[in-house]
């Protein structure tokens, strides 16, 4: 399991110490201007009656990948970033899964969004409009090895993210 932050690849909600140079925010800002969004991959990918579930791998073996903001104003974007390090990568592995979770406040999860994506070769952005209700949830997203969907439970390269999506300010 994965828990944390790519600081270096968070899209919103980026905050600097006072007096620290803000250069590297403002190249990511540009970068995040000048990508476009994946596309869903369709049609869907299925997985092999054999595939039962998954286990969480180490995406960073293949890939460079963060988390999007910790809190996300409702309506907003949730935005995915990540860079495949290997293009020769693209032609061995599924579509990107990306499944938002809600944790509610009584600690049942809730699957409420899940999609592929096309993955494309170096920088990829996933982007989804937050319009769930204003809570706690969970991002996963992770693509599989080709090889290893013979498996029962093959390895999702991927990440796990807390996101809190808040009221709008206003």
């Amino acid at each position: 399991m994965l828990l944390g932050a790519g600081p270096a690849l968070q899209a919103q909600g980026i905050s600097q110490p006072a007096g620290q140079d803000t250069a590297g925010v403002s190249r990511l800002s540009d970068t995040l201007a000048s990508l476009t969004p994946n596309p869903v991959y369709s049609p869907p990918f299925i997985l092999p009656d054999t595939v039962e579930g998954y286990m969480l791998a180490n995406i960073g073996q293949f890939a460079r990948a963060g988390c999007p903001a910790g809190e996300i104003p409702v309506g907003a974007s949730i935005q995915i970033l990540f860079d495949i390090d290997d293009d020769s990568l693209l032609a061995v592995i599924s579509p990107m899964f990306v499944t938002m979770l809600q944790i509610r406040p009584d600690g049942t999860v809730v699957q409420i969004f899940r999609e592929q994506y096309r993955i494309l070769p170096g920088q990829n952005l996933i982007r989804i409009i937050a319009g769930f209700p204003p809570g706690e949830y969970q991002a996963i997203y992770g693509f599989y090895l080709a090889s290893q969907l013979k498996e029962k439970y093959p390895r999702l390269y991927g990440k796990r993210c807390r996101v809190k999506i808040v009221e709008r300010s206003p």
